[in-house]
């Protein structure tokens, strides 16, 4: 009877080149077009509404949302609900149409 070797997996080893630097990716800003002081308002009018939502989180608060804001929510809520369910509706009657026309005939 013949004593079998055990196998050894190969070490993994570094040698410290980078392939694929990741340093400066950043996400595409689609308002690179705009002119500087649009961009600069922009940017200006979200720093203030971060700011704002910060302080809120920091205090344990909810945001306050505007009735607009919260016609809005309600509003992508339901449609997103609506789409689900006519979804399963929809596969639940394609699946009585095959019931009825092709499996039960």
């Amino acid at each position: 009877m013949e004593h079998k070797t055990k196998k050894h997996k190969a070490e993994y080893w570094d040698d410290g080149r980078v392939i694929a630097p990741m340093d400066g990716v950043q996400r595409m800003n689609p308002f690179a077009i705009l002119p500087p002081s649009v961009a600069r308002k922009r940017k200006e009018r979200e720093d203030a509404a971060l700011a704002t939502a910060r302080k809120y989180v920091e205090a344990g608060d909810s945001v306050p949302l505007s009735k607009k804001e919260q016609r809005t929510i309600r509003r992508a809520m339901m449609l997103a609900y609506l789409s689900v369910g006519l979804i399963i509706m929809g596969g639940f009657a394609a699946f009585l149409l095959l019931c009825q026309f092709v499996w039960f005939k």
